[in-house]
């Protein structure tokens, strides 16, 4: 009779396999939750303490995603507090092609809003979000 006594042998949790398998069960969902939750947080902080101004000279360039959608790049410049033109852009916007989406589009474009971090112009956005209405 052959006995195993697992106190003589233990398992090796942090052996090289382990590791490997420990980091992809880990790392990968916690990586993928930082791009939705960084945004997210992103976008809730201002919207509370961000600064509204009217986006000026709009720009759109249509590109085709996942090989078909067409989606458009959306340039949009402002001017901040001491009066400088600033840039900022949003991807993934519905392109004017796709009707169903129409709602959407008009509220970009209808009354172009920006919102902007008035102690750092460079963190801006296009309002309405798109990440604090769908969490």
């Amino acid at each position: 009779m052959l006995k195993f006594n697992i106190y003589e042998n233990p398992p090796k949790l942090l052996s090289g396999n382990n590791i490997f398998l420990i980091l992809i069960f880990l790392g990968i969902p916690t990586i993928a939750n930082l791009f939705i939750i960084l945004p997210y947080y992103k976008e809730k902080k201002l919207l509370k303490y961000g600064t509204v101004t009217m986006a000026e000279n709009i720009s759109e360039y249509e590109h085709t995603v996942r090989g078909n959608q067409v989606v458009s790049l959306v340039t949009y410049y402002f001017r901040d507090n001491e009066n400088s033109i600033k840039s900022g852009q949003k991807d993934f916007v519905p392109a004017k092609s796709r009707a169903d989406f129409s709602e959407d589009r008009r509220k970009l474009f209808d009354n172009p809003t920006v919102i902007f971090d008035s102690t750092n112009s460079k963190n801006n956005m296009l309002y309405p979000p798109s990440m604090a209405k769908l969490l």
